[in-house]
């Protein structure tokens, strides 16, 4: 099977060029994402990697945080809804989280918790918490697809139509300028949908670091920007990392204009499109309308003070202790997030850069 080694993924070219030949990879497996999560956040990289004979054969990227109010715990990855481990096996990637789970042991971190979209691969000390979702269309044609949409989804279709008549210009960018513009509504999306915001400096550090697999598409008005989103381009997948819009010009529909233009590249170039998890039942229902469908996110755990499995080989106490305390960090999160949906943006963006690295 190979030997699990841990490695430097900036210095190691053999990262990425693993990571870019799965179809199953997300932009949170590239290298740059250590770099990225080390500078903004503080957070230590523990890059796991399966070695075989000089080459790689399977990645786990791991971060170790100090989390001031539950403890410390190694997780793949905090700012992604999943970042598992990558093999060219099942066994592969169980022996990465099995070492991984060795590390949580021997340094005391209370607790690894890591987001797969790979099923099976609980079982020894690892166990299955409650999965998550998201939401994934294959778009297919673009024709089709138009034509699925004016048959069965005639809202959707006519926002579609609408967003075109509105001449809104859409494109991509690595402009500072329309990053900042852009984040200024991200903040107040954020805000709307009572959630915590990333640091702008995890954008600009993700725009410099993660090459032509980050795409900033935005939508402009009369030259303002008005919607954007962030993308990830890895895989057989184009995957919708965050999106913003401005509501002021809501009923322009520039959300739609932005993700049907990022739906048919990804069906010009045969890939599937992920719209990522849903917090609400309005945000879920509005996937759906797009033809997108739920797709399990698997939650694997270890407690590093738990006793060893027993004979089923599947601990579903100590998944349920890992999986607690990572709920009750949410919990405490969101208890914030109904007073900061009131409070001035500032504040917001303070708290939110507390939350990820503290809380």
């Amino acid at each position: 099977m190979g030997q699990v080694v841990e490695v430097d993924p900036s210095s190691d070219a053999r990262w990425d060029r693993f990571v870019l030949a799965q179809p199953s990879a997300s932009g949170h497996h590239l290298a740059g994402w250590a770099g990225i999560l080390r500078e903004c956040y503080g957070y230590r990289p523990r890059y796991l990697a399966l070695e075989e004979a000089g080459a790689l054969v399977g990645v786990l990227p791991l971060v170790h945080g100090s989390r001031r109010l539950f403890g410390s715990r190694l997780s793949s990855l905090p700012t992604s809804k999943s970042a598992g481990p990558l093999a060219l096996s099942v066994a592969g990637e169980r022996e990465l989280l099995r070492v991984a789970a060795e590390i949580s042991l021997r340094e005391s971190a209370g607790a690894l918790i890591v987001r797969s979209e790979h099923a099976g691969l609980q079982g020894g000390s690892i166990g299955l918490g409650s999965p998550g979702r998201t939401y994934r269309l294959t778009p297919g044609d673009e024709d089709e697809l138009l034509d699925r949409y004016r048959r069965g989804a005639k809202n959707l279709y006519r926002s579609i139509l609408k967003a075109e008549r509105a001449r809104l210009s859409i494109g991509e960018t690595r402009s500072a300028a329309d990053l900042r513009d852009w984040y200024r509504l991200y903040l107040v999306t954020i805000r709307r949908h009572r959630s915590l915001p990333r640091r702008l400096r995890q954008f600009q550090a993700s725009m410099s670091r993660l090459g032509s697999a980050w795409r900033f598409a935005v939508v402009k008005k009369h030259g303002r920007v008005v919607a954007g989103g962030v993308f990830h381009d890895v895989g057989d997948t184009v995957e919708l990392v965050y999106s913003a819009m401005d509501s002021a010009y809501r009923s322009e529909c520039p959300t739609h204009a932005l993700y049907w233009r990022a739906l048919r590249d990804a069906a010009r170039r045969g890939q599937g499109f992920d719209f990522g998890v849903a917090g609400s039942e309005g945000l879920r229902a509005f996937k759906r309308r797009w033809g997108a469908e739920p797709a399990p996110i698997y939650l694997y755990t270890h407690r590093a003070e738990s006793s060893p499995a027993g004979e089923s080989g599947t601990p579903l106490c100590r998944a349920r202790t890992a999986w607690t305390s990572h709920r009750a960090s949410a919990a405490a999160e969101s208890l914030g997030i109904e007073a900061l949906g009131r409070l001035p943006l500032a504040v917001n963006r303070l708290a939110g850069t507390l939350a990820y690295r503290f809380a």
